[in-house]
């Protein structure tokens, strides 16, 4: 189980992490995972799209830092030099 910060953005979720992480290493070897969120739980695939701070990313930057200031000052979580990636629900029940 691995915590996110997630953004709900175009019916997936939104994170960023560090490609250091262990985190980003499981989901590039296995980009099936699973979510919870409250009270529901859903099969997912994980979709890498690439560093943060590139200008082609601008718009997922603008909208994760709208729901989380400051969020890539972070630098657990990579901070500058993180990349996104789109967790897709497939199934999800609760």
């Amino acid at each position: 189980m691995r915590t996110v910060s997630p953004v709900f953005h175009a019916d997936t979720l939104l994170i960023f992490t560090s490609p250091a992480s262990q985190k980003y290493r499981q989901l590039r070897d296995n980009p099936r995972c699973c979510v919870v969120v409250g009270g529901f739980f859903g099969e997912a695939t994980a979709a890498f799209i690439g560093a943060t701070m590139p200008e082609a990313n601008a718009p997922l930057r603008r909208i994760y830092a709208t729901k989380l200031d400051g969020a890539y000052e972070n630098f657990e979580c990579g901070g500058r030099n993180a990349e996104f990636v789109l967790i897709k629900p497939i199934r999800i029940k609760g």
